[in-house]
């Protein structure tokens, strides 16, 4: 799991006196994200040294430990255990291990047969903002100490600590791959036959033992060093005890007799980690006992750390050093360990049979903190040969406090004080009595130094989105808080040396958690990007660099490479135009949401075409890069026609043929090599052949007896043709081949003796792939009954008027037949006109049985006697019809005062009425 609240390493260490059942609570300043638990059976105060009664069972001569830890998540506890190994020192027969998932100590008082009198049981119940509380569930006896050592990691300490059951059976390997983190330092705890995760177990006359073991590695997974020491020994009438330790192991037990010969074995190597976790190698497992072993694990990060070991023979001041890839530190915390007459590593101690003080083992384990300069011990002496009784002690100014004992009297002391921490490591003076001086002479102390410096927050990865639409990523760094939040952030992307550094966005995400973000890294950013890009087609790959900083000025970076993204041309719709001139077409393919970095992003278009005879014509494109926005284009190709393919000596018709389904796969290709492909067809195009200007003229009329049917006969591309023109009932009237373009068909027809007046006459046109009928039609007439009906409006057979002035008369046409006229007015003689001054008008569609009407004006200059004479033509047939009126012109207005009937009044209305009907009729 990872630390969720804090912003620095906190460290406090102390005990909890269970002198009665309920609630404790502990101030230690801050909250905490993980506590480790141990006690060791009888000491009640932080002070003292002590043996028990000798020969004196259950409660007095109890002798054990236990070890625990919990681990809070934002809402609270997410998981505690313990586990635990007891007997008596008086005459021990069995003795009792213990383990628990709810619990931090679980204590068990245990006689001299194994049976269990009594138990301590501590769970932690709760955390708070400056500290935690836990729960004394029982006790037995004793106002018993518990010591515990709590941190407050950065918000990106990854650690976790757990329970793993070995199976009887297990000679391979233990995955614990559930951390989700890769671990860099581990501690792994183990006693013998504590065999499930929840047990009180009690063993008869059995082997009887413990492990604690430490490793590290690297940032590969791959291990450094790793270490181990235990004592192991029988709980039956015991003579003697098997100490070991090992530089190859972190898990290393040996089950032994009353004379501590071995029964069995249990060896477990760290193999190595990756990003969920370590594997732990078993390599001897020959006990048959299914076994427990307790896992703190923590991840890579800021922090330094180191394990080790060192022989003591002599008094006074030792240095340990401390090194972190291969540079010294000075410790913040540290761990010491010990086991009574180890005194080399990789070797086994066996003491001799029945031999006092040569019998004596035991264990001491302490803490130191640099800060506070505070140091603290518990330990536990007792001897294998025919044991009365232990020494037990615990000390606030010694972190090594091994008692050797035989029948509770003092074989000798060996301390240890932590004097202080430099940069190169920590020293200790080491004192020991002249006891332990002629009976031992030299111990091994083992440690565990950690430095948690101030935490800079951590980039522990980069991802990249690319645009969608143009040459363009965007970054998303993903940043865990260290000892402060995330201030600011900077990208910067670089190739070869041409790099653009941008301020990113920092964002919190939550309490752990932030992200460096920035939108979009771009060609035109920088020049030498852009220059790379449009001369020499380079999709560049970046290295980019992010750099999380927080308010202390504190950052760490990390480099990842993404190349610039390139997409594929869209190509939106492929579109045809037929030639109606030749048989070919022209071919348009449309494109979109090309990259933008240069308006000529696309290298080539190129286009096969292909029919089912096996004819294949490949062809390159024209690309348009002015069409539509900014990412449009066009690729056209002008001329797919029935002449292709090229190759000379291939007869015409044996490529492409007219009407042919031609199929075009079309392939827009962009300057990285990137393309897309689509196909589509067309069919090579006709243009139907058709006739023009027939004559007679269609709905025209003849009056010549046999008439001339003829045609003109039109094909747009030019092919060869064939026509034929037939009667109105389908017979053929006369056909004509090879003809061209432009060219006239013509046949005499020689009307049937009928009634009929109309006649329909079909002129068929083909060339090779097509053909059109078109339907003429004609009026058979006789001339007279096309001649014009002419009237003038005149109150008397002539016009009689003063020179200079106007006279209007009325001049009505009529048409007596239903068929349309094309008729001409002409006006001659005196001076006359239309109103609109036309002497001469046509009427193109004069309509079948209907009349008109227009008003003439007669305007003569002088006095003369001169006739008007109107004339109607009939267009087509030539037809006339005239009529000629007696014109008279006087001198003066006088004389026009003579002429019988009118006089001047009458005179005056005929102009008023005149004036009228111009305006109304023309």
């Amino acid at each position: 799991m990872m630390a969720t609240l804090g912003t620095s390493t906190e460290i406090e260490s102390g005990y909890i006196q269970a002198s009665s059942t309920g609630t404790i609570s502990e101030d230690i300043g801050f909250r905490p994200d993980y506590i480790e638990f141990i006690s060791a059976q009888q000491i009640e105060s932080t002070d003292f040294t002590e043996a028990d009664p000798e020969n004196n069972d259950c409660p007095d001569n109890v002798n054990g430990w236990s070890e625990g830890s919990v681990i809070f998540g934002g809402s609270g506890i997410d998981k505690q255990f313990s586990i635990g190994m007891f007997r008596n020192s008086d005459s021990t027969n069995g003795h009792i291990t213990s383990s628990s998932t709810n619990h931090v100590i679980r204590n068990v008082y245990t006689s001299q047969d194994g049976n269990e009198c009594g138990r301590l049981e501590v769970s932690v119940s709760g955390v708070y903002s400056n500290g935690f509380e836990v729960n004394v569930e029982g006790r037995h006896s004793y106002d018993e100490i518990v010591r515990y050592k709590a941190y407050q990691f950065p918000d990106n300490m990854e650690f976790d600590a757990g329970m793993v059951e070995i199976d009887s059976s297990n000679s391979g390997s233990v995955d614990v791959n559930s951390l989700g983190f890769q671990p860099a330092n581990l501690h792994i705890r183990a006693g013998q036959q504590i065999s499930s995760k929840n047990s009180v177990n009690s063993y008869w006359r059995a082997p009887a033992g413990r492990s604690k073991g430490y490793a590290t590695l690297d940032e590969s997974g791959n291990v450094i060093d790793q270490q181990s020491i235990g004592t192991a020994s029988s709980s039956d009438s015991t003579n003697a005890h098997r100490s070991l330790a090992s530089d190859q192991h972190v898990l290393n037990t040996v089950y032994v007799d009353q004379n501590a010969d071995v029964q069995g074995r249990l060896e477990g190597a760290i193999s190595g980690a990756d990003s969920d976790g370590f594997t732990m190698n078993i390599e001897k497992n020959t006990y048959g006992s299914d076994e427990i072993f307790l896992y703190r694990a923590w991840g890579s990060s800021y922090y330094e750390y180191d394990v080790g070991y060192k022989v003591i023979n002599t008094q006074g001041t030792h240095s340990f050093t401390t090194e972190y890839q291969g540079s010294s530190f000075e410790p913040d915390a540290i761990d010491i360990y010990a086991e009574q007459q180890i005194s080399s590593i990789n070797d086994e101690v066996v003491t001799d049979t029945n031999n006092g003080c040569a019998n004596a083992g035991g264990w001491s384990n302490g803490f130191y903190e640099t800060a506070d300069d505070k140091q603290w011990a518990l330990s536990t002496g007792r001897t294998s040969d025919s044991q009365d009784s232990h020494r037990y002690g615990a000390s606030t100014s010694e972190s090594l406090l091994n008692l050797y004992n035989y029948d509770g009297n003092d074989c000798g002391n060996f301390k240890g004080t932590v004097v202080g921490a430099s940069s190169s490591g920590f020293e200790m003076d080491i004192d020991f009595d002249s006891n332990f001086d002629s009976n031992y002479g030299e111990e091994m102390v083992y440690y565990r130094a950690f430095n948690f410096q101030t935490a800079p927050p951590q980039v522990t990865s980069i991802e990249f989105y690319n645009s969608t639409d143009r040459h363009a990523f965007g970054v998303i760094a993903n940043v865990t808080e260290g000892s402060n939040d995330i201030s600011s952030c900077e990208v910067t992307a670089d190739y070869s040396g041409y790099s653009e550094t941008y301020n990113g966005n920092a964002v919190q995400l939550n309490s752990t958690h932030s992200q460096c973000r920035y939108e979009w890294i771009r060609y035109d950013d920088n020049s030498q990007w852009e220059d790379l890009h449009d001369n020499n087609d380079q999709l560049l790959e970046m290295d980019v660099t992010v750099e999380a900083s927080d308010i202390d000025g504190l950052s760490s970076q990390k480099t990842d490479t993404n190349r610039f993204p390139n997409h594929r041309p869209n190509i939106t719709g492929i579109s045809y135009n037929n030639y109606s001139t030749f048989h070919g077409f022209e071919m348009t393919a449309e494109l979109e949401g090309l990259d933008t970095e240069s308006t000529e992003e696309l290298g080539s278009c190129e286009l096969e075409f292909s029919d089912d005879d096996g004819n294949v014509v490949a062809e390159n494109g024209v690309l348009n890069h002015s069409f539509g926005d900014f990412d449009d284009a066009t690729c056209n190709y002008d001329n797919v026609n029935s002449s292709m393919p090229y190759p000379s000596g291939v007869p015409l018709y044996q490529g492409f043929e007219v009407l042919e389904s031609i199929d075009t796969e079309f392939n827009v290709t962009d300057h990285h090599d990137n393309y897309s492909v689509s196909t589509d067809s067309n069919t090579i195009p006709n243009s139907d052949p058709f006739s023009s200007n027939p004559e007679p003229q269609d709905g025209g009329v003849t009056s010549s007896f046999p008439v001339i049917l003829n045609a003109t006969v039109n094909d747009l591309e030019g092919d060869e043709l064939n026509a034929t023109i037939y009667n109105q009932t389908g017979g053929v009237i006369g056909s004509q081949q090879s003809l061209f373009s432009g060219g006239r068909i013509g046949f005499e027809y020689d009307f049937p003796e009928s009634t009929q007046t109309e006649y329909d006459w079909i002129v068929e046109v083909e060339d090779r792939w097509g053909e059109t009928n078109t339907t003429y039609s004609f009026t058979k007439i006789i001339g007279r009954s096309y001649r014009s009906g002419l009237n003038l409006d005149l109150n008397y057979s002539s016009i009689v008027l003063s020179a200079g002035d106007n006279e209007y008369t009325e001049l009505t046409i009529s048409n007596n037949v239903e068929h349309e006229k094309n008729l001409t007015v002409n006006l001659t003689g005196v001076e006359t006109e239309f109103l609109n001054g036309d002497k001469v008008r046509t009427f193109p569609n004069f309509e079948g049985q209907s009349s008109r009407t227009y008003m003439l004006r007669v305007t003569p200059e002088k006095q003369t006697s001169e006739d008007l004479t109107v004339v109607v033509t009939n267009n087509e047939l030539g037809i006339k019809t005239e009529k000629v009126i007696d014109v008279e012109t006087l001198s003066n207005s006088q004389e026009s005062n003579e002429v019988p009937g009118i006089g001047i009044i009458q005179f005056l209305f005929l102009l008023v009425v005149s004036t009228v009907l111009y305006s109304v009729r023309l």
